[in-house]
């Protein structure tokens, strides 16, 4: 019995594993508030610094991102109508999303959006440290972030603080719950009864309507 407790408890354990994508919540995430920067310093063979710098207070985030030029990001995911600033060549746009961008959309919206998604938050996951579970890990703040601009900007939500049961990430699921959104597979009731007769059941062949058969199909058309 003390080896199936056992077995059971890992057995859930490692299924809530499975269901849990990250260590914190959407609305921890949301609320959440950091300063940091990444920087590789292998740029350019080592001559110069790809650095990314990010401040996150709740909602409003700055993203600052700087190659051979800087360019900058304010996004507050909770405010409507979903736009982005973009300070490009010291001077500031605006970028207001009027619907989802489609593939090799070149409207300047969505222009902007790429270059945000593939040449800055990329970066930022593929050289943040840490482990993407958790919010004191470089990487688990830029997931966060990521996950946040992609889903208001991308996508179109507009999030809010008021938010208590926030899902964020689709992970963000308990094993209770997952088992119960599980489709339920009930047999079919009406023909539970049925049974195969039983050979000894099955009324035997008419001879004289087996050789009626095999006359037709052997006979031929002839002119």
């Amino acid at each position: 019995m003390r080896l199936f407790n056992s077995s059971l408890f890992f057995i859930i354990i490692s299924f809530s594993s499975l269901c849990y994508g990250q260590s914190f919540t959407g609305k921890e995430c949301l609320g959440a508030e950091y300063n940091y920067d990444i920087i590789n310093s292998n740029y350019l063979f080592g001559l110069a610094n790809e650095r990314l710098l990010i401040k996150k207070a709740s909602c409003v985030i700055n993203i600052e991102y700087k190659k051979i030029l800087k360019m900058s990001w304010e996004i507050d995911v909770c405010r409507e109508p979903i736009h982005m600033k973009v300070v490009e060549y010291g001077k500031q746009s605006i970028y207001k999303r009027f619907t989802k961008c489609q593939k090799n959309d070149q409207t300047d919206y969505c222009s902007q959006l790429q270059k945000l998604n593939l040449d800055v938050l990329d970066f930022g996951l593929m050289y943040a440290q840490g482990s993407r579970e958790t919010l004191a890990s470089k990487h688990g703040k830029t997931y966060c972030l990521a996950t946040l601009v992609r889903q208001y900007l991308g996508d179109g939500r507009v999030f809010s603080q008021a938010d208590e049961k926030l899902n964020l990430f689709q992970e963000e699921m308990t094993p209770i719950q997952v088992l119960h959104e599980a489709p339920i597979i009930q047999l079919n009731q009406d023909h539970k009864d049925e049974s195969v007769p039983a050979p000894e059941m099955i009324p035997p062949v008419d001879e004289t309507v087996k050789e009626e058969v095999k006359t037709e199909e052997n006979s031929e058309i002839r002119f």
